[in-house]
């Protein structure tokens, strides 16, 4: 495939935050856009809010770099930039307070490993790519339901979305709302028709007491 992921085998225990604070989206090429730099999106997608004070990224062999002292609430997303500024120049409707500056932030185009780590030292979430998609400049995480360790769990793009729901969970959002409204209205339209029928029904039955 175009794709390719596996596993991380490492002597770390894993974080108490595994499967909570999750990579959801990765943009490692820029060609198209290249003022962006390579930026990494993480996730919570537990019920609580996370400080992510003390947590730390690892990309390849080099050496781990602190994130930011900031909470994660549920549901958010912040995205760890090679450069914030030329992120917020190509994307300027995006909200800085959600974006991280990160120097040494730079991932290779074709293959990467990364690994999250919380204030104990402990993994909160790995990945490792060992091909990407020569057609393309990311990776996202279809839903953050999706095991993330799994290559079926992910897709190549070229649109990006960082902190926003990613494409295919927009499109999944967007079935069930369509869904949702041909529920509503065939509903409606069943209801106005029973009304309309107990109308009729007690019409003809004055009609007969009339007659």
């Amino acid at each position: 495939g175009n794709l390719n992921l596996e596993p991380i085998v490492t002597k770390r225990d894993t974080s108490n935050y595994w499967g909570e604070i999750i990579f959801s989206e990765i943009n490692y090429l820029n060609q198209d856009l290249p003022r962006e730099k390579d930026w990494i999106e993480l996730k919570n997608i537990s019920n609580e809010s996370v400080d992510l004070s003390g947590w730390k990224l690892k990309i390849d062999q080099d050496k781990a770099v602190s994130i930011i002292n900031m909470k994660l609430n549920p549901g958010e997303y912040i995205v760890l930039s090679g450069h914030k500024d030329s992120l917020l120049f190509a994307r300027p409707e995006l909200d800085g307070r959600r974006i991280v500056d990160i120097k040494r932030l730079k991932l290779n185009g074709r293959r990467f490993r990364l690994l999250l780590i919380d204030e104990d030292k402990r993994i909160a979430d790995s990945l490792s790519v060992t091909h990407t998609d020569k057609h393309s400049k990311a990776i996202y995480l279809k839903t953050p339901t999706e095991n993330n360790h799994t290559l079926d769990s992910w897709l190549s793009a070229i649109e990006t979305t960082p902190n926003e729901p990613n494409q295919y969970e927009k499109k999944i959002e967007e079935e069930k709302a369509r869904t949702e409204r041909q529920v509503y209205f065939t509903g409606l339209a069943l209801l106005v028709l029973g009304i309309i029928l107990l109308i009729l029904h007690r019409l003809r039955k004055k009609r007969k007491a009339a007659l």
